[in-house]
C-alpha cells in the first residue's frame, strides 16, 4: 500500500508520458497543448506497475478537461483517472496550472487532500469553487513540467536530477523521471521513481498508451435523454426491496414532460410525483436542467425544488403554469447532488454519488449523504435512493433499483 500511495502521489501528475528524452527544438503553446491533452481516454496498466496485488491489466479511464479557476491561473485543466472503467474507483486528481516563464511553457500540479468531494469536476467544474492552491497539496519547484512540440506532438518532461519529493509513507525522499506525450490520438505515459542510493522503488516498465475517445454528440443525448424521459410511469403499490421508512414510494405515479423555459436555456422538463394515483397528492416537485456544453463529456443535469409548489402541481398538463420561471424563483439542490448522465447497452444512467451530494434535512435538522440513479431503459423509468448518516449510518433507501413502468 505504501508502494501505491507514493506511486499515486507522484505518477502522472498530468497526462501523458513516453519513454525516454528526446532533443526538443520546437516551443509548445499553452492554447495548442491543452487543446490536445482535453478529452477522454481509456487504457490499461498491468495491475503490479500500480501496486496492485496481481499482474492482470487493469482499465484506466481519464477525463481531461479545461477549467476556469482564478486561483490558480489563466490556463487551468482538471485531470481525473479512474480504474476499471469511468465508474470506477477514482486513483488520481489532479489541477494542472499552465503558464509560460522565460523557458517554455511550464505547468504546476496540485493533489487534492480530499478528493472524493471534487469527483467528475471535469463535467460539473462548480465543485472547484473555493478551492485555492493553499488548500492543496503543492508539488516542489523541480517537478514542474516543461513542454515542447516534436513533429506535431505535446512533450512535457520531468527530471529526477531536478524532482526530489518527500513521500507520504516510509520511502523517505523520492526522486521521479516523468515524461508526457500527447498527439492527436492518445496520450503515453512514463514514470519512475527512485530513492537517494539510485534504486528504483516504482513506476512503468513500459510506455502506456491511453487512446482518445470519440467526442460525443451531447446534443443527440441529450434528445434521448429528454424523449426517453418524457411521459407518466407508475410503480407498484408495494415492493419488498424497500426499507420501512420509503414504504412512500409505493404506488407512486410520476410524469414528466419537457418545458420551454426561455431563463433556462430551453432543456428543461417538470417532474411530478404523487402518492395514490395521477390525481393523488403531490409529494415531490423537481424542474431539471441539463447542460450540454460541447467541452464537456458528459450531460449534467441539475434538479430545482419549488419553494411553494402548490401554485404550480399539474404543469406536466398545464406547462403555462412555468411562464416566466426563473432559477432564482427556485432552491437548486446542493452543489454534489448533479446528476452525470452517460449511455450504456442503450441504457440511459444518470448518477449523484453520496460522496459528494450532501443534503441537510430541515424536518430532522440533520446533515443526509444522498445518492441517486436514474436508469431509462425506453419502458421504464427505474429510481435508486439512498440516504446515509455523515458517519456512514444507512438510514434508508432500496436493495435494488425501484422500477416504474412507462403507462402507455
Amino acid at each position: 500500500m505504501g508502494k501505491f500511495r507514493c506511486f499515486q502521489f507522484a505518477y502522472a501528475l498530468a497526462g501523458g508520458l513516453s519513454v525516454g528524452f528526446s532533443s526538443f527544438v520546437e516551443a509548445a503553446t499553452i492554447g495548442d497543448i491543452i487543446e490536445r491533452f482535453e478529452g477522454e481516454y481509456s487504457g490499461s496498466v498491468p495491475g503490479a506497475e500500480v501496486g496492485r496485488p496481481d499482474d492482470d491489466l487493469l482499465t484506466m479511464h481519464t477525463f481531461v478537461r479545461r477549467v476556469e479557476h482564478a486561483g490558480f491561473g489563466n490556463d487551468v485543466v482538471y485531470v481525473e483517472q479512474r480504474y476499471g472503467g469511468p465508474e470506477g474507483s477514482i486513483t488520481r486528481q489532479r489541477i494542472m496550472a499552465f503558464e509560460q516563464d522565460s523557458e517554455s511553457v511550464v505547468t504546476t500540479a496540485y493533489d487534492f487532500f480530499d478528493g472524493a468531494k471534487y469527483a467528475r469536476s471535469d463535467a460539473v467544474p462548480g465543485r472547484l469553487v473555493g478551492l485555492s492552491p493553499d488548500k492543496m497539496h503543492n508539488f516542489p519547484e523541480g517537478c514542474r513540467i516543461r513542454w515542447t512540440e516534436e513533429n506535431g506532438t505535446f512533450v512535457g518532461s520531468v527530471k529526477r536530477q531536478r524532482c526530489e519529493i518527500v513521500s507520504r509513507n516510509d520511502h523517505g525522499n523520492v526522486f521521479v523521471d516523468m515524461v508526457y506525450r500527447v498527439s492527436g490520438d492518445a496520450y503515453t505515459l512514463f514514470e519512475q521513481g527512485f530513492d537517494a542510493s539510485d534504486r528504483f522503488l516504482f513506476g512503468t516498465k513500459t510506455a502506456h498508451n491511453h487512446r482518445r475517445l470519440p467526442k460525443r454528440d451531447l446534443d443527440a443525448e441529450l434528445d434521448n435523454i429528454l424523449s426517453t424521459f418524457e411521459g407518466a410511469f407508475r410503480n407498484r403499490p408495494h415492493d419488498p426491496t424497500v426499507t420501512p421508512q420509503t414504504n412512500i414510494i409505493g404506488n407512486m405515479y410520476t410524469n414528466v414532460r419537457v418545458v420551454d423555459l426561455p431563463a433556462f436555456d430551453g432543456n428543461a422538463q417538470y417532474m411530478e410525483f404523487r402518492r395514490g394515483g395521477p390525481d393523488g397528492a403531490v409529494i415531490r416537485q423537481r424542474l431539471n436542467v441539463f447542460d450540454d456544453d460541447s467541452d464537456r463529456v458528459a450531460n449534467v443535469m441539475e434538479s430545482y425544488e419549488f419553494s411553494d409548489g402548490a401554485i404550480y402541481e399539474g404543469a406536466y398538463a398545464d406547462p403555462s403554469k412555468l411562464n416566466g420561471l426563473k432559477p432564482e424563483d427556485l432552491q437548486p439542490l446542493v452543489s454534489g447532488c448533479e446528476l452525470i448522465w452517460s449511455t450504456a447497452s442503450g441504457v440511459l444512467t444518470g448518477v449523484s454519488d453520496r460522496t459528494i451530494c450532501h443534503r441537510f434535512n430541515e424536518r430532522l435538522q440533520v446533515w443526509r449523504h444522498v445518492s441517486f440513479v436514474f436508469l431509462l431503459d425506453g419502458e421504464s423509468m427505474h429510481l435508486w435512493e439512498h440516504s446515509y448518516a455523515p458517519d456512514g449510518k444507512f438510514i434508508f433507501g432500496s436493495s435494488v433499483p425501484v422500477r416504474f413502468p412507462r403507462v402507455k
